[in-house]
């Protein structure tokens, strides 16, 4: 909570400043110190009897403004949304006040997940705002975002983006959702790349690179972000088989099969006959018919397991039963 609501009033010159009785003023005052200390309850209690004792269409609409922002503290959301529409009626409400309300309306109505009445009370903010704050550009633009009016998103998104020096992350992933939305794939790349750069390690953005190179068949591309992710980081096993797969979709076989032989090795993909003859048809495709060979000749022996009294080793079909 600001302490600027009254002097605002103040600096609105004498006319409106008459209008607030100064011992009215006074305990307004005092509710702002309650409010600004987050003692919400006690600011509403006295909000209720200064409520009453308004006489003037500026000290009512005053304490609806109060109330907006101390049910807002509350999180009390439909309350705030009330008192910040009953302070709205009031035509002579300095014109900041205004302004601050329907931001703070924007503000209400996204957590109320009502967006098409969130944009309208952003709009109104932007539009008579000089230097909006850009974190409420991009509130305005998830409230597009989430009406299916992408390029409006982007275009307050790219406003916040450009008046901010370190915006959030969230805010490049909102801009990379709408890009995707609209296909616009090189403009989603770029943010990606702006992402990355801010957080090479992130595994999960490697991973949605590598997907939007797949969509476009830019395989090379794709390859070389799947495997930055797999330095970066664990990689489930589906991942894993499809750096391996890419590399033989661009031609690089070999290292295909000494891949899938490491992480079978590993224990990063099953060491079962499934595998190995993925292995074998790479080292085929590689023309290294010797390793085909050995690979293939290793799936084709029987598995072996201890039997059940703890005993040595034995081949797995000895413990079938007999024919009858």
């Amino acid at each position: 909570m600001r302490s600027w609501i009254l002097l605002v009033v103040l600096w609105a010159g004498p006319a409106l400043a008459g209008a607030v009785d100064p011992g009215f003023y006074h305990r307004l005052h005092q509710v702002e110190r309650w409010q600004q200390a987050g003692d919400y309850r006690k600011a509403i209690a006295r909000l209720r009897r200064l409520q009453t004792q308004a006489r003037s269409g500026l000290e009512r609409a005053l304490v609806q403004t109060y109330r907006a922002y101390a049910w807002l503290g509350l999180d009390r959301l439909d309350d705030a949304a009330g008192a910040a529409r009953a302070a709205l009626a009031y035509p002579k409400l300095p014109k900041d006040l205004r302004v601050s309300l329907y931001r703070l309306l924007g503000q209400v109505e996204i957590q109320r997940g009502r967006f098409r009445e969130a944009a309208i009370w952003l709009a109104r903010y932007l539009n008579a705002t000089k230097t909006p704050e850009p974190q409420f550009r991009y509130l305005a633009a998830y409230a597009e975002y989430r009406l299916g009016r992408y390029r409006r998103a982007i275009a307050q998104l790219r406003a916040a983006l450009q008046a901010r020096p370190n915006p959030p992350d969230a805010w490049y992933q909102l801009l990379l959702a709408c890009y995707l939305e609209t296909r616009q794939y090189h403009r989603a790349e770029t943010v990606f790349r702006d992402l990355l750069r801010r957080h090479p390690g992130k595994v999960r953005w490697w991973r949605q690179l590598a997907v939007l190179y797949l969509q476009q068949e830019r395989y090379h591309h794709a390859l070389a972000a799947l495997v930055l992710a797999w330095h970066a980081g664990r990689l489930p096993r589906q991942e894993l088989l499809a750096i391996v797969h890419l590399y033989a979709q661009v031609g690089i076989p070999e290292k295909a099969a000494r891949l899938v032989r490491r992480w079978r090795r590993e224990g990063k993909l099953p060491d079962d006959a499934k595998t190995r003859k993925l292995e074998a048809a790479l080292w085929r495709a590689a023309r290294e018919w010797d390793e085909a060979r050995v690979v293939l000749a290793q799936s084709h022996k029987p598995q072996r397991h201890k039997s059940a009294d703890g005993g040595r080793v034995r081949n797995s079909t000895a413990s079938l039963p007999d024919k009858p």
